[in-house]
């Protein structure tokens, strides 16, 4: 804000010294000007002076020289102005305005008089207009910054430590609602985010509870199976049972309380995968050219950073009916697998329209996943022989395929041998 009043105190200080500097150099020109038109009249009146020729006479023949030698300074009309007075007076030229008047005489007679004349010019209006000019850019750009300070500094500096408060708990309130075109859609996306914050917040919540209940069930149920395993092994060193159809009896046994284990596990492993996909399709017509100005904002400078060569095939005017921003979820995890996993020497995405249906293709160099492993690609916690030595937990590939289940589509891997590359193919039917 300081920094702003500096900027705008700054510009005043600009306007009003452009003001003056023009006004000084306008005022200097004038004063030339004038010095020159004094010089330009006494020279030529004295040569008309001199002269035996008729004064009318003289300006015709010496029109033409005198505006060559004079320039500007040369008047634009000369008039000659007999008189039969016989008073001898002393006159001298004066430029002021635009009219002069000097004596002529011819030895020590008054002869007649001499009107210089000087067709006024612009320049004083050119001044005028060029000062209230800048007067009125000054209180254009004055308003601007009033403006911008009270529909813009001022409402955002009330709401600038939202994000923070919201972030830190410190406020379950929302922000009242308004028609600004400046921040009203700031304010509803604020408001927007604030419900989400708290619908996560109670979904956790809930979760927490869940995996608590969940918790308490599975250590009461795994309680017992794994006392009676524990129990059948201690018989069998002990020698309780030394018969083999009783040895076969307590094999099934265990074997037994280990499938209850096992599928407490299972139940577990599911749940938790259920878990992570939290999404909710929002369905709407969208050009494929705003998915592909989403990509771009999000990769296009990564990848150019990273030198990885990256081509995006799109057909922006089409137009498709489904959730733009799971389709941008999805891709954007697939990039993300193509920049980890691949050697970087190219990714390419296609987005076109097929003649029963729509495609979108994510492909990728590096190194292949064997055949046998592409089964499980898509399985919750999965991760296949190449991602040893990289981060990550094997659940990326797992909500792809969810949401492009819920949008209705279907989501497969492939090996492409000839080119070296692993392609991931996103179809929905039409």
């Amino acid at each position: 804000m300081r920094k702003l009043r500096i900027f705008s105190l700054l510009l005043a200080l600009s306007f009003l010294l452009s003001a003056l500097v023009f006004r000084q150099w306008y005022n200097s020109h004038e004063e030339k000007h004038s010095n020159e038109c004094n010089v330009a009249i006494n020279r030529i009146n004295a040569e008309i002076c001199s002269s035996d020729t008729y004064p009318d006479a003289v300006i015709a023949e010496k029109s033409d020289e005198w505006k060559r030698a004079f320039g500007t300074a040369c008047p634009d009309v000369i008039e000659y102005m007999p008189i039969t007075s016989d008073e001898h007076e002393v006159f001298t030229a004066g430029y002021e305005g635009d009219s002069v008047v000097c004596a002529v005489y011819h030895g020590d007679e008054l002869s007649g008089l001499m009107r210089y004349s000087f067709i006024v010019d612009n320049d004083k209006s050119v001044t005028v207009f060029a000062v209230t000019l800048i007067g009125i850019n000054f209180l254009l750009t004055a308003a601007l910054f009033l403006h911008i300070y009270i529909k813009i500094i001022k409402p955002f500096n009330r709401l600038s430590d939202y994000p923070e408060r919201l972030a830190r708990m410190q406020t379950t309130g929302r922000l009242p609602e308004s028609k600004s075109r400046y921040f009203g859609k700031y304010i509803w996306g604020m408001n927007m985010l604030a419900d989400r914050l708290e619908n996560d917040r109670k979904h956790i919540r809930d979760l927490e509870y869940q995996r608590q209940t969940l918790l308490a069930s599975i250590a009461h149920g795994v309680k017992t199976p794994v006392a009676n395993i524990r129990l059948y092994a201690s018989a069998i060193m002990t020698g309780l049972y030394s018969d083999v159809s009783s040895d076969t009896e307590i094999a099934a046994r265990i074997d037994s309380n280990a499938e209850k284990i096992s599928n407490m596990v299972a139940e577990l492993l599911e749940t938790s995968a259920t878990s992570l996909v939290d999404y909710e399709p929002v369905i709407k017509p969208f050009r494929l050219e705003e998915l592909r100005e989403l990509i771009e904002r999000e990769f296009a400078d990564r990848l150019t950073i990273s030198r990885v060569p990256f081509t995006l095939n799109c057909d922006d005017k089409l137009k498709v009916c489904s959730d733009k921003w799971g389709l941008y979820r999805v891709l954007s995890q697939l990039l993300e697998n193509a920049l980890k996993y691949g050697d970087g020497t190219g990714i390419t995405v296609d987005m076109q329209k097929q003649d029963d249906g729509l495609c979108f293709t994510v492909r990728n160099k590096g190194e292949l996943l064997p055949e046998k492993e592409l089964p499980y690609i898509f399985k919750s916690y999965w991760r296949g022989s190449n991602a040893a030595a990289k981060e990550g937990s094997g659940i990326g590939l797992y909500v792809c395929h969810e949401i492009v289940k819920l949008l209705g589509g279907s989501i497969q891997a492939r090996r492409l041998e000839e080119s070296g590359e692993m392609e991931f193919i996103i179809y929905f039917d039409e």
